[in-house]
């Protein structure tokens, strides 16, 4: 099923479409442990449309059926465990200092598994995986009240 371009492209926009609704769900079910807002750069913005694009090119030009199949679909399990876990650490946990941007890197992480593209690891992941750091960082500045 995932050799066809058009199978993994549309798997791949409603799994984005899941974890979009999965993440607006839990910050408004969050309430007060809800994470600090911070302004992302502009850079971050043009780096994720950019990764956002490569994935999207990736899907025909890289991405392939892995292991019969079975790959993409566990691909599919770990984004939705990803999304589950987004749900489920909604007003945090212990030993983590950003539950939610590390289900979001789950997430990410997943989706090359999904589309079966390992390039899609360096531009896609990776890019968000900076980007997620840089938030990170700037939520911990923001924290302890000082400017990032």
């Amino acid at each position: 099923m995932f050799d066809y371009a058009w199978v993994r492209f549309v798997v791949a926009s409603l799994l984005f479409g899941a974890y979009g609704l999965a993440d607006f769900i839990a910050r408004g079910l969050a309430g007060a442990a809800r994470p600090v807002r911070v302004k992302r750069p502009r850079w971050s913005h043009f780096i994720g449309f950019a990764s956002v694009l490569f994935f999207y090119e990736a899907v025909a030009r890289d991405g392939r059926e892995l292991m019969g199949g079975a790959g993409n679909q566990a691909g599919v399990v770990l984004a939705v465990a990803a999304m589950v876990l987004r749900f489920a650490w909604r007003k945090g946990t212990e030993g983590f200092q950003h539950p939610d941007l590390a289900a979001r890197m789950l997430f990410y992480a997943a989706l090359p598994i999904v589309i079966g593209s390992p390039r899609s690891f360096i531009l896609f992941t990776l890019a968000q995986v900076v980007i997620a750091i840089d938030e990170a960082r700037q939520r911990d500045a923001a924290a302890i009240g000082t400017a990032a």
